[in-house]
């Protein structure tokens, strides 16, 4: 029998189990993807205090993306474990503000390399185009 925690604000029976450790209950509304965690790693994990994140930094290429995937998967309940949080609300909201934070770093870190790989094609076409032309 599942509990909902949505209602534990006005049932007091339904316990908070946020920052007991990773043998505690995660409400259902917890679970799913974690682009803060996937994005951000290290960063996240410190201020969720899941010190397994500092896996990501190992120089070990896939195990870096392995770990990138795991915290995108596992972050939501590894964060609800980890940190003591006040209500599901509180973390949803800190959870959105650290998903913005990770597409914004993501695409400024990217962004460039994908631009610059846009205008080297263009300018690799433009040289083909005239050297056609002038044969």
């Amino acid at each position: 029998m599942q509990q909902n925690y949505l209602s534990h604000k006005t049932d007091p029976a339904i316990e908070n189990t946020s920052g007991q450790g990773f043998s505690a209950a995660v409400p259902p509304d917890i679970e799913g993807w974690n682009w803060g965690a996937f994005f951000l790693t290290w960063i996240w994990g410190i201020g969720n205090r899941v010190w397994l994140s500092f896996l990501a930094l190992i120089p070990i290429p896939l195990v870096g993306l392995a770990m990138m995937v795991l915290l995108g998967i596992k972050g939501n309940e590894w964060a609800w474990q980890c940190k003591k949080w006040d209500s599901i609300e509180q973390f949803r909201q800190q959870t959105a503000h650290l998903d913005v934070l990770g597409y914004r770093s993501f695409c400024s870190a990217v962004c460039p390399y994908l631009r610059a790989g846009i205008d080297y094609s263009g300018i690799t076409r433009l040289l083909w185009l005239y050297l056609t032309i002038a044969q």
